[in-house]
């Protein structure tokens, strides 16, 4: 199986010790259509309503890969089981001193 990134960034992988296992540098960006629609204004601040619609650039199934996307084109689009996003939860993300995200140790679906 070959993963293909889909997201704006170069993903790294990130092994139990510390080591880079794999580089996925970008393909493209899949997007998710986004509508705002003005929600009030409270204390002389604007609020927005903001609903979800389709991915925007996705590639069509392809047998052999997993296509890498981010969280919400995976949410988007439930019923895709070759899409995967970088788990950047608490047990998988890894940062630099500074807190930077600097890989993962695994994808979520």
């Amino acid at each position: 199986m070959t993963f293909r990134n889909f997201t704006p960034h170069e993903i790294i992988v990130i092994g139990s010790d510390q080591e880079v296992l794999r580089r996925y540098l970008s393909e493209g960006s899949v997007r998710v259509e986004e509508k705002s629609e003005h929600d009030g204004i409270n204390d002389g601040i604007q609020i927005v309503r903001t609903t979800y619609g389709n991915a925007v650039g996705l590639p069509p199934p392809t047998e052999g890969a997993m296509f890498i996307v981010s969280q919400p084109v995976l949410l988007a689009c439930p019923d895709r089981t070759d899409l995967v996003a970088p788990d950047t939860g608490s047990e998988s993300v890894v940062r630099d001193p500074k807190g930077t995200i600097i890989g993962v140790r695994r994808f979520r679906r």
